[in-house]
């Protein structure tokens, strides 16, 4: 029984350091390097997981934007997060109560064989943590601070009135790409509308550091949206 009781104790200690870390919950992302953005007043903080392509359903509103996917998508399931985490807290308080319990004797036994069941409960809860959305599902991200926005195609396009592939200078061109150096061409959180084509670079927010008494830090599941680019013609 003492060495199921030490194989017990390393499983719940390895789930508790996969717990504490940060997961990359992306699935099929189109795109794994990360350009060098705008970066945010607090850069150290964000965590770039991946891309994301699909068509916006109307303006940004409230700082987020809602878009309807053209590829699968992975996320953490908030939810399941949660309870996977009350769940391991309640096996290492049961832990810490059952090495407490005399040896060879019946309650702690029956200590043993309840960590065993929460264990088994535990491994099958945070198998259903990935929540991957399908293509045509709605995905809503929050724009992060700042969010950047560019174009695949310069202001006006690349012909002309009379159908001409319009002459840009070294000097004009410079001027439409800004002074970031990011895919396309600068442009605008205004330019983006209904049925609007995009590719979407996520962030997430890194875990905050844990205190005494940690309270769930619901803003890590939050999805942002950092750079987005446009891919329809104006």
């Amino acid at each position: 029984m003492k060495a199921r009781w030490v194989i017990l104790s390393w499983v719940l200690f390895f789930l508790s350091a996969m717990m504490d870390q940060p997961i990359n919950f992306t699935l099929f992302a189109e795109d794994k390097i990360e350009p060098k953005l705008a970066a945010p007043e607090n850069k150290a903080d964000w965590i770039h997981v991946g891309s994301l392509a699909g068509k916006l359903l109307g303006p940004p509103r409230d700082g987020k934007i809602r878009i309807s996917l053209a590829h699968q998508f992975g996320e953490i399931d908030r939810d399941m997060a949660l309870r996977a985490e009350a769940m391991r807290k309640k096996l290492l308080e049961m832990r810490q109560k059952g090495m407490g319990l005399p040896k060879n004797s019946p309650a702690r036994e029956e200590a043993v064989q309840e960590l065993e069941s929460g264990l088994a409960d535990l491994q099958a809860l945070r198998s259903k943590i990935l929540l991957v959305h399908q293509a045509g599902d709605v995905l809503e991200l929050v724009l992060r601070n700042p969010c950047n926005v560019r174009s695949t195609f310069p202001p006006g396009g690349f012909f002309d009135e009379k159908g001409n592939i319009r002459v840009f200078t070294k000097k004009s061109v410079a001027e439409m790409r800004g002074p970031l150096k990011l895919p396309g061409f600068a442009s605008s959180l205004e330019k983006l509308d209904e049925s609007t084509s995009v590719l979407v670079y996520v962030y997430k927010k890194k875990p905050l550091p844990k205190g005494p008494n940690p309270k769930p830090d619901l803003e890590q599941f939050d999805l942002y949206a950092g750079l987005i680019i446009i891919l329809d013609a104006e």
